[in-house]
């Protein structure tokens, strides 16, 4: 075996993998340009759901009962409505309102 071939053999061996590689590259391509597109749409609705979730929390009293016993922020809701001389219902309902 000369140079030559062996030249040829990793010549054929490099245009190969180059030949292999272009449709996994157009794939990734592809990919991030989809998740481009979509990524900006997902952020933008992000806030609005929050916003949604917080405005909700301040219009309905089951809601926001079920959260204060769930998650247990009565004390701070209660220090902030002895603040204010209200509830810690009313608080609660005041700092959501606030929060929109």
């Amino acid at each position: 075996m000369n140079w030559e071939e062996v030249f040829s053999i990793t010549q054929a061996a490099s245009e190969t993998a180059v030949v292999i590689s272009l449709p996994y590259l157009a794939f990734q391509i592809r990919f991030f340009e989809d998740f481009q597109l979509q990524t900006p749409l997902k952020l933008l609705n992000l806030p609005v759901g929050v916003r949604e979730n917080v405005l909700a929390m301040a219009n309905n009293f089951a809601l926001c009962n079920n959260w204060m016993t769930y998650s247990s922020p009565k004390s701070v809701y209660e220090r902030l409505g002895n603040e204010m001389e209200m509830s810690a219902d009313g608080a609660i309902q005041i700092d959501n309102m606030c929060q929109c």
